[in-house]
């Protein structure tokens, strides 16, 4: 099984139904079908030099979008799981997490996650993520990244996200708009997995 890099993962075709800016509930960042992600969940994992920056590519990269991306595809991913089967299991991650790593090591990850000015604590957010997609990959025996996006928009999930943060691309299946440029550097860019892509 080849896997995929997160930034590709985050960038590939998704045609969601239902995208609509949030309501302005005080302190709203995102609903996922119809969990709330608020600001105060993104600013966890952020620090004060969390400011935008240039990546290897010269893409601008804006940690408060990068992390509510993160928290998004997190909790659509739980959702499709849960919609196909159930939750992941242990030994479901377990399976996956070295292979989703491609040779690095967590600390390495984290090291490439706060050089980047994200908390450290962001780090389990963000491998976890990666580890749902390779996990609903093989439950639904997809072929591809863009097979398993397409898997998940069959299940309807509904993405609604502050103007503040850009919008929900469906077609990227990621935040888009002025507020950021996608992807993460290094490390950061380790595989998400679809089996046999």
């Amino acid at each position: 099984m080849r896997l995929r890099r997160i930034a590709a993962c985050a960038a590939a075709t998704l045609a969601l139904c239902g995208l609509a800016a949030c309501s302005s509930k005080a302190g709203a960042a995102a609903f996922v079908g119809g969990t709330r992600i608020t600001d105060a969940d993104v600013n966890r994992y952020l620090t004060v030099q969390s400011t935008p920056y240039s990546n290897g590519q010269g893409q601008q990269i804006r940690p408060r979008v990068v992390v509510l991306q993160t928290l998004i595809l997190q909790e659509l991913l739980s959702k499709a799981l849960v919609a196909s089967g159930g939750p992941a299991t242990q030994a479901e991650l377990d399976r996956v997490h070295d292979s989703v790593l491609q040779g690095a090591t967590e600390e390495q990850l984290t090291s490439q996650i706060t050089k980047s000015n994200f908390t450290a604590s962001f780090e389990p957010i963000y491998l976890r993520t990666q580890e749902l997609f390779a996990i609903y990959g093989e439950r639904a025996r997809a072929t591809s990244a863009d097979a398993v996006i397409n898997s998940i928009n069959k299940r309807g999930i509904g993405v609604q996200v502050s103007p503040r943060y850009g919008t929900w691309d469906a077609t990227q299946f990621g935040l888009q708009g002025e507020a950021l440029a996608p992807g993460l550097s290094g490390v950061l860019t380790t595989g998400t997995a679809a089996p046999g892509s």
